[in-house]
This record gives structure tokens, sequence and C-alpha cells, in this order.
């Protein structure tokens, strides 16, 4: 199994003299991430379309990548379904976006 990594550099320009930083986060693959939560690929990508999960990066092959948190996120939201909720009660009520107040 192969180990994705991704390097983000991070300035600040708050001091006089700014340094960069290197963060270094774990990607997880689809199926990598499905392994880890006890869920299946396809149960990820329907989590995709219903905007309850986001990949942060794709690979050159279109792969999608997961960050550090989607194991947390899908591990919540098994645990939702587990007590009851829909996918769409999920995300209507702990994923939705404010909306612009006029």
């Amino acid at each position: 199994m192969a180990t994705v990594t991704r390097t983000t550099d991070v300035s600040s320009t708050a001091s006089a003299a700014p340094s960069t930083v290197a963060k270094s986060a774990r990607l997880w693959k689809a199926g990598e991430l499905a392994r880890q939560t006890g869920l299946t690929r396809q149960s990820l990508h329907q989590y995709v379309l219903l905007g309850l999960l986001e990949p942060l990066d794709t690979t050159k092959g279109g792969q999608r990548l997961f960050g550090p948190d989607s194991v947390d996120r899908v591990k919540l939201i098994r645990d939702l379904v587990g007590n009851g909720y829909t996918l769409r009660d999920i995300r209507d009520t702990f994923f939705s976006k404010p909306k612009a107040v006029r």
C-alpha cells in the first residue's frame, strides 16, 4: 500500500521576516479510507455526491484523495446512520452551509 503525503507551504505575513513552514498531512485514497472506516468505496462515493465528504485532491489518474479528518467524519456519519438518521438528514442538519441573510 502506497502512502500519499501532501506538503503545503504556509507563509506567515504577520512578522517582519516571513518564514515558510512545511505542513505534511497524510492523504487517503478511497479504498484506503474505506478499509480504515469499514465502509465500501461506493458508500464513500455516495457521501461525496451528497456533499457529506469532500476530497482534498485527486491523483493524476483521477483517484480521489481524502484528508486526515475524513476518517473521523466518515465514522461520525456512520454512527449517525446507526442511530437512525438518513444521509439527507445528516447533510441538512450537520453539514449544510449557512444561507446568506438578505
